[in-house]
């Protein structure tokens, strides 16, 4: 009710550049990711999960763009989500938070054939420092990454079997 009210014009702005990342101009989406995390990062740390969640299939999309400057801009914007603050405030990279937001969209875009090494290459380098405390539960990954494993593209074989590992 009252955060609703009193960040209407947040969430109208996180809703307009949402777009803007899906846009077919591919000038436009690399400074419309930039713009996505320091929305993102202006949102208390309670809500900042959910901000992600939001826009995560959007970000996770861009990784089929067929620019590479694009690609990178993605991978970037995915690991600046990854480490928000966690709900105290404290910036210290609370990846749990972000990571289980952004699980439902990077299955979904496992899914896809365009760009799955660029999103098994992040997940095996952020998976692998979300050990212990800070451990995200990724049960959901197991079927595209199976998936992932039967892959025509040589690559992309590799690279789901260094994250299963």
């Amino acid at each position: 009710g009252a955060w609703l009210e009193a960040n209407k014009a947040w969430l109208e702005l996180l809703r307009a550049v949402k777009k803007r990342v899906a846009d077919t101009q591919t000038n436009l989406k690399p400074v419309a990711l930039g713009l996505l995390v320091e929305l993102v990062r202006a949102a208390d740390p309670g809500s900042a999960g959910k901000a992600v969640k939001c826009v995560g299939a959007e970000v996770v999309a861009g990784v089929q763009d067929n620019k590479k400057h694009v690609r990178d801009k993605v991978v970037e914007t995915l690991e600046q989500l990854v480490t928000l603050p966690d709900e105290t405030g404290q910036g210290s990279g609370s990846a749990p938070g972000g990571m289980d937001a952004l699980l439902p969209a990077l299955c979904g875009g496992l899914h896809k054939s365009v760009g799955r090494a660029e999103l098994l290459n992040f997940l095996t380098a952020k998976c692998g420092d979300l050990t212990g405390p800070k451990a995200v539960d990724a049960h959901q990954l197991l079927p595209p990454l199976l998936s992932c494993l039967a892959d025509r593209n040589k690559g992309t074989r590799s690279a789901a079997e260094a994250c299963a590992v």
